[in-house]
């Protein structure tokens, strides 16, 4: 929290991952600061106990997802490319003429 939240107000960030628990707050304390963000990047979750409680109380908060540890990487790579896309519309690809 204490070197990543200057970043935060200094870079415009597309996605924050955060820890369930730091050493100093929670990914609450992240979120509050994502959410005061001009750009206000989805926030993805991570712990090593991610259960049904952590799932709802983040997506109910506002976190975009929550990933539990250890990571299985095609999982990873989903929550992140989507959390990523988020507010990019949907992806290119061949246009259709309207009938």
């Amino acid at each position: 929290m204490e070197s990543g939240l200057p970043l935060l107000r200094q870079e415009i960030a597309s996605l924050v991952i955060t820890e369930k628990d730091l050493p100093i707050g929670t990914w609450k304390d992240v979120l509050g600061a994502v959410l005061h963000l001009s750009s206000s990047p989805p926030l993805v979750v991570t712990s090593l106990h991610a259960d049904d409680y952590l799932w709802a109380e983040a997506l109910n908060l506002g976190a975009y997802d929550v990933l539990a540890k250890p990571f299985e990487p095609m999982e990873a790579i989903r929550v992140c490319n989507a959390a990523w896309m988020r507010d990019r519309g949907p992806a290119l690809g061949p246009t259709r003429k309207a009938s």
